[in-house]
């Protein structure tokens, strides 16, 4: 029989904890990362997701803003994004940094059991009014 966790036992690594998620409106992340909200996941939802034994976490998407540059490329919720570039990304911060400042970004990730990859670029966002 199962017994409700002792709140003072170390989690399952497989169980990672969910991070709080990024929102469509969250200013502190980059543009390229706008309208996309996720939660981290631990091994177990890897495993079960079809990803390859070498990834130790990832970011599920759990939501995609329409207009977004997310939905640009297709990220759907359930994808789980398991690299950017080529550094394995396991919390929405490490996504954040990794896109922060770039014009495109490389990001793996896994769909029904299928590895794929897409660009990641921030919105197009016209001159200023009087700029050459």
């Amino acid at each position: 029989a199962r017994r409700p966790p002792d709140p003072g036992e170390p989690k399952p690594a497989g169980d990672a904890p969910t991070e709080p998620q990024a929102t469509a409106d969250d200013s502190s992340q980059p543009p390229a990362l706008h309208g996309l909200q996720a939660e981290s996941v631990g091994v177990a939802d890897l495993e079960a997701a079809g990803a390859p034994e070498r990834f130790e976490g990832g970011i599920r998407v759990t939501r995609v803003h329409p207009d977004s540059s997310a939905a640009e490329v297709a990220l759907e919720p359930g994808d789980i994004i398991l690299r950017a570039q080529t550094t394995d990304v396991t919390s929405m911060q490490e996504l954040s940094d990794m896109v922060d400042g770039r014009d495109y970004t490389r990001l793996t990730f896994i769909r029904e059991g299928v590895l794929a990859q897409v660009i990641l670029k921030p919105p197009y966002e016209p001159p200023a009014e009087g700029s050459n």
